[in-house]
């Protein structure tokens, strides 16, 4: 066994590619390094690609994956609602009474998800900490937070499963984070021989344009 340079997970050593990742065991051996590329002046900035009318429709239709699993929440909040109306109440009132309340667990779940706080689209900021979180038979197995602050104070965080998230992203690293497809991009990649992409966090050769798991464009 050994591990995938891209996600950490552990993978069969005759592996063409990671099952986890689908990263091509070959392609993340030639990304592996960090800060080793010679310094270019051109991948130094905020990548104007974020306002192309392509890289905005991918960004839609990432949050009308994220649309989907709201509404998943909202079917188990009815479920939920009609066992609990059934436990206290009896026969049609306990039906009733369980539609009304799995309506209102509903109602409030989805405010809770979709309802926008009082911050810009964009956010400005610095890395001030790395995390792994390590969970119990949840997707990959491990998960990553890069941590910025927010206008307000407010430490929050960028979560990822890419293990390379930890190398790439440093601490006192200028990064922009963009709320509308949830990802955090440098400003100086100029040292760096990888990039992560905004739509899937796959990492990437830092030469390359498109992302080579889903297609999507590179912010360069």
């Amino acid at each position: 066994m050994v591990n995938c340079k891209n996600c950490g997970s552990h993978i069969a050593t005759n592996a063409k590619v990671c099952e986890y990742c689908d990263t091509s065991v070959a392609t993340a051996g030639l990304i592996a390094g960090r800060q080793t590329a010679p310094m270019s002046a051109e991948r130094v900035g905020y990548s104007p690609v974020v306002d192309t009318p392509e890289f905005q429709r991918l960004a839609r239709k990432k949050n009308r994956g994220f649309g989907v699993h709201i509404a998943i929440v909202a079917v188990v909040c009815l479920i939920i609602g009609g066992v609990v109306g059934e436990s206290i109440f009896e026969g049609m009132v306990g039906t009733v009474t369980g539609f009304v309340l799995g309506i209102v667990f509903a109602i409030v779940t989805c405010f809770c998800m979709t309802s926008p706080r009082k911050q810009p689209v964009v956010i400005d900021s610095v890395v001030t900490r790395k995390e792994t979180l390590t969970t119990t038979k949840l997707h990959f197995g491990s998960f990553y937070r890069i941590y910025f602050i927010e206008p307000d104070g407010q430490e929050v965080y960028f979560p990822t499963t890419t293990f390379k998230a930890l190398e790439y992203y440093q601490l006192g690293d200028k990064v922009r984070y963009y709320k509308q497809f949830r990802f955090l991009e440098k400003y100086d990649k100029s040292r760096d021989t990888i990039n992560l992409c905004a739509m899937c966090h796959a990492v990437a050769d830092i030469r390359a344009d498109r992302c080579p798991k889903c297609g999507a464009p590179l912010l360069k």
